[in-house]
């Protein structure tokens, strides 16, 4: 589906739809890291009570990867933050 969906769209919208979505990565990762760091958290610690690895939830906080919308509520109740806050 999502093949027939890029096929669809010009070479424009497609860089634009990327670069909305790499923005948007971004300023997730920004807000998990300052709600974590807020919290006192550690980014070990804060990936085993996500059942994430380190290394996924650093990818997260650098903005990159795919962040999935299940891991994304679960650090958000983990962090006390309501999950719209996060994507602010």
């Amino acid at each position: 589906m999502t093949e027939d969906i890029t096929r669809k769209m010009d070479e424009e919208t497609l860089k634009r739809l990327r670069a909305q979505t790499s923005k948007l990565r971004r300023r997730i990762g920004r807000n998990i890291l300052q709600a974590r760091q807020e919290k006192g958290m550690t980014l070990k610690r804060l990936a085993e009570r996500a059942a994430l690895t380190p290394e996924n939830l650093d990818k997260m906080e650098m903005g990159q990867g795919i962040i999935e919308l299940y891991y994304l509520v679960r650090i958000a109740y983990l962090l006390d933050k309501e999950f719209i806050d996060l994507l602010k």
